[in-house]
């Protein structure tokens, strides 16, 4: 179980971190200390506890003697005017064993902290749209996932649904695969990695469909792509109003770092969808950090805590391309027609299913 210490405290206290594409207020973050970013003090414990404040403020005396105790450093500062409620806590339960499950863990952490760990159905969407919206304890504010992704629109329905329901901080507790990092990661403003995180991005909608316009009108405009092209265009939309820098690159380049090589038609699902499947020498691309800030999406890593070692891919028995991104790469992969496969094989991945 890996704790995390947040300050319970007005509205003010709360607001969205706005200097998570700070690069001075990461490298404190990555120092352990303390550091002030958007009018808000960012407190990290040497243990990899965070508590933020409004303002330049100190914390509670409590928490300063214990942790200059562990750091043997002396911090100083003059507490926050007006700043009231007390610190709670939440456990982050492990998500090795639950993140790419069909059968959800949707739990409260603590009154306004859900932990969803699983694929992104639609039950399971369902159930947390249910879990969220039945809270009466006090506004649910924070998510803490981990999530092999999602098929078909159900990340982005989870996406919106966090919007409308005013999350604002969002903690990445395991793998964020697939439509999981595509569109639920980018919707909320206040975005943090603890060490067990790994972000990888897989195809899209509007992949597929910038495929099959590179092999012609025909293939496009067949009836059983029209799902695909809606669901290319609500991708667009909402990342476009989410302030997402540059999104079509977003949503489209991560397929050819997964160094596709052909796709094929699989079959029609009962909704009359064409399922397409590929073959890629990939299965997910992990841009770096500096990539995820040139699209606009920044967040903060909490430092590696005892007992807890960054996630690694391998371990995890999946193939991912961890290279920076590659404007030649990207540019010879969409300059021709991607090649049929030559045989239709259930194995190859479908389009935005769960890479599990």
């Amino acid at each position: 179980m890996i704790r995390y210490r947040w300050l319970a405290a007005p509205k003010k206290l709360r607001q969205r971190l706005r200097g998570a594409r700070d690069a001075a207020a990461m490298a404190c973050l990555a120092a352990i200390a303390a550091c002030s970013s958007a009018g808000e003090a960012i407190w990290v414990t040497p243990d990899g506890d965070i508590i933020r404040v409004a303002g330049d403020g100190a914390l509670p005396s409590e928490f300063m003697e214990r942790w200059q105790a562990q750091a043997g450093e002396q911090s100083a500062g003059q507490a926050p005017q007006g700043a009231q409620g007390g610190a709670f806590a939440f456990d982050v339960p492990p998500a090795d064993t639950c993140w790419a499950a069909d059968d959800q863990v949707i739990d409260w952490l603590s009154p306004d902290t859900i932990f969803y760990c699983g694929v992104i159905s639609r039950p399971g969407v369902e159930r947390f749209i249910e879990a969220v919206r039945g809270q009466a304890a006090a506004r649910p504010v924070r998510l803490v996932i981990a999530s092999a992704g999602g098929p078909k629109e159900w990340p982005l329905e989870m996406a919106r649904f966090l919007q409308q329901a005013q999350f604002s901080e969002i903690v990445v507790a395991g793998p964020c695969f697939s439509g999981c990092a595509h569109f639920v990661f980018p919707a909320i403003d206040g975005r943090f990695l603890n060490p067990a995180a790994q972000l990888g991005l897989h195809n899209t909608a509007s992949s597929i469909v910038r495929i099959l316009e590179r092999r012609g009108s025909e293939h496009l405009e067949n009836p059983v792509n029209e799902p695909l092209r809606r669901r290319a265009a609500h991708e667009h939309e909402f990342l476009s109003q989410s302030g997402i820098t540059l999104p079509e690159s977003f949503l489209t380049d991560p397929q050819a770092m997964l160094g596709t090589k052909c796709m094929i038609p699989l079959r029609v699902d009962t909704t009359g969808e064409q399922i397409y499947g590929y073959e890629s020498a990939f299965v997910l691309w992990s841009p770096d950090d500096a990539q995820w800030h040139a699209w606009g999406i920044g967040f903060m890593r909490f430092g590696t805590s005892p007992g807890q070692p960054p996630t690694n891919p391998a371990a995890l028995g999946i193939a991912m391309n961890a290279e920076p991104l590659s404007r030649d790469t990207v540019r010879t992969f969409w300059r021709r027609p991607l090649p049929h496969c030559e045989h239709a094989d259930e194995s190859r991945a479908p389009q935005n299913d769960p890479p599990a």
